[in-house]
C-alpha cells in the first residue's frame, strides 16, 4: 500500500501539493466568518430578484461594492439566495475548484498532445503547474474569488479550441465571463484578432457577438427596461470614481511605481501607459500570426496564437487591472502555462533563461506576502508591490523570446 501510495506521489507530486493545499484552504474558509465578496455576490443578486438596485452599497461588509453585472448576480449567485450561506459558500468554491482544475487539466492535456511532447515531460510540466498555482488557490479560496471559476471556464474553452471542437459552446462561454467581469477582455481580443487574421473559427467569434448580447439581452425578461437602465447609470456612477481614486492602492503595475520609484501617475496618465502596453502584446501576437500563416499549417499557428493569446492577455488582466488584487493572482494561470511550454521547447542560451525566470516568478509570487518570510520583509514587499512588478516584467521576457525565435520551425 505505502509502495503504491509512493508510486503515484511521484508521478503526481504537483498535483498532491496543489490538492493539500486546496485542502487547507477550504478548512479554513468554513471555519472563518463567511468572506464579504461571498456576502456581496449573494446580497447583489437578492437585490435584483428583489428589485432593488444592488450598487453603491457593500451589503454590511466594509469590503468594497458590487461591480459586476446583473446577469452575473441573477444566473450565477442567485439560486445561492435560497440555501444557507454556509453551505452555499461550500458549494460555490468547491464547484469553482473542479471547474479549473477540469480546465486545467484538459487545457494542458490539449496543449501538449498537440505538439507531440514526449508523456514523461508532459507529467512534469504538469506537476510544476500544479505547484505554483497551489499558492494562489490557496488564497483565491480563502477569499472566493470569482477568478477561479472565470479561470476554469477559460482554460477549458481553450483546451476545446485546441482541439477545434465545440467551437460555438467555447465563445458563447467567454461571452459569459466576460459579461460577468471585464477582465477576460483582453484575452479575448487578443484570441479574436488571430482568429480573423488567420480567417479561422468564424462560429467562435460569432459566438462571442451572439452570447454578449444574449447575457444583456436576458434580465430584461425579469426586470424592466427602466429599472435596468438605472442600474447601470448606478454601476457606472459608482464604479467609475472608485477606479480614478484607488487604482495605486491596488496590486498592479502603477502601485509598483508609485511606492518603488516614487512615480505616481494620474489615471488617465495609466489609461495611455495601459493601452500602449496592449498595443506591444496585441502587435506581438499580430506578428505572430501574420509572419507564419503563410509558411505553416494554419491549425499550427492559430494553436500557437492562441497560447500566446492566452498568456499575454492573463498577464495584461494581473498587471495592469486598476482593481488588480493579489488573492486573484490565479488568473495569472494561462501565462505559466505559456512559460513551461515554452521552456520544453527552447534550445541554447534560451532554455536556462527561462528557467531562471520562472524560479524567479514563482519565489516572488510564492512568498511575496507569505508567512515564511519575516513579517518586517513582508510588509515591505507587499508595500512595494513588487508581485506585479515581476509578473510584469516576466510576460515582456516571455514576448521578447517569441519576437526572437518567431522564424523557427517549433518553439511551442
Amino acid at each position: 500500500m505505502y509502495y503504491a501510495f509512493g508510486r503515484w506521489f511521484r508521478k503526481y507530486w504537483g498535483f498532491s501539493i496543489f490538492s493539500l493545499l486546496s485542502v487547507l484552504g477550504f478548512m479554513r474558509l468554513l471555519r472563518q466568518d463567511v468572506p464579504g465578496h461571498y456576502r456581496i455576490f449573494v446580497g447583489a443578486a437578492r437585490a435584483l430578484w428583489t428589485g432593488v438596485n444592488p450598487h453603491g452599497t457593500d451589503f454590511g461588509t466594509g469590503v468594497g461594492f458590487w461591480f459586476y453585472s446583473p446577469s452575473c448576480a441573477m444566473f450565477l449567485f442567485g439560486p445561492f439566495t435560497l440555501i444557507p450561506e454556509t453551505l452555499g459558500l461550500a458549494i460555490y468554491m468547491t464547484l469553482s475548484w473542479f471547474v479549473f482544475v477540469l480546465g486545467a487539466q484538459q487545457f494542458h492535456r490539449a496543449a501538449t498532445v498537440s505538439i507531440q511532447m514526449p508523456a514523461e515531460q508532459s507529467n512534469q510540466i504538469h506537476n510544476f503547474f500544479w505547484l505554483v498555482t497551489a499558492p494562489q488557490m490557496m488564497t483565491a479560496i480563502l477569499t472566493s474569488k470569482l477568478e477561479v471559476l472565470m479561470t476554469g471556464m477559460l482554460l477549458l474553452a481553450a483546451s476545446y479550441l485546441i482541439k477545434n471542437r465545440s467551437r460555438f459552446l467555447c465563445g458563447f462561454a467567454m461571452a459569459t465571463i466576460l459579461n460577468w467581469k471585464f477582465q477576460p477582455l483582453p484575452t479575448l481580443g487578443l484570441i479574436s484578432m488571430a482568429a480573423v487574421i488567420l480567417g479561422v473559427n468564424w462560429q467562435f467569434l460569432m459566438a462571442i457577438v451572439l452570447g454578449s448580447v444574449f447575457w444583456i439581452a436576458v434580465p430584461h425578461v425579469f426586470l424592466s427596461a427602466h429599472f435596468l437602465s438605472e442600474v447601470y447609470q448606478r454601476w457606472k456612477e459608482t464604479l467609475s470614481p472608485f477606479v480614478e481614486t484607488s487604482f495605486m492602492n491596488f496590486d498592479n503595475v502603477f502601485s509598483f511605481t508609485k511606492n518603488a520609484l516614487h512615480l505616481e501617475f494620474s489615471y488617465s496618465i495609466a489609461q495611455m501607459i495601459s493601452l500602449f502596453v496592449g498595443f506591444v502584446f496585441a502587435w506581438g501576437v499580430f506578428q505572430w500570426a501574420w509572419y507564419r500563416r503563410e509558411r505553416y499549417f494554419k491549425e499550427k499557428v492559430w494553436r500557437e496564437s492562441m497560447l500566446i493569446s492566452l498568456g499575454l492577455g492573463a498577464a495584461f488582466t494581473v498587471t495592469l487591472s486598476p482593481l488588480s488584487q493579489n488573492n486573484s493572482y490565479i488568473l495569472y494561470a494561462p501565462m505559466w502555462i505559456l512559460g513551461f511550454l515554452a521552456l520544453s521547447q527552447a534550445a541554447g542560451p534560451w532554455k536556462n533563461r527561462l528557467k531562471y525566470a520562472l524560479v524567479i516568478l514563482f519565489l516572488t509570487m510564492t512568498f511575496a506576502y507569505s508567512d515564511v518570510i519575516p513579517r518586517s520583509t513582508r510588509e515591505v514587499v507587499r508595500h512595494l508591490a513588487i508581485k506585479p512588478a515581476i509578473c510584469f516584467l516576466f510576460s515582456i521576457f516571455i514576448l521578447t523570446y517569441l519576437m526572437t525565435v518567431r522564424k523557427k520551425e517549433q518553439v511551442l
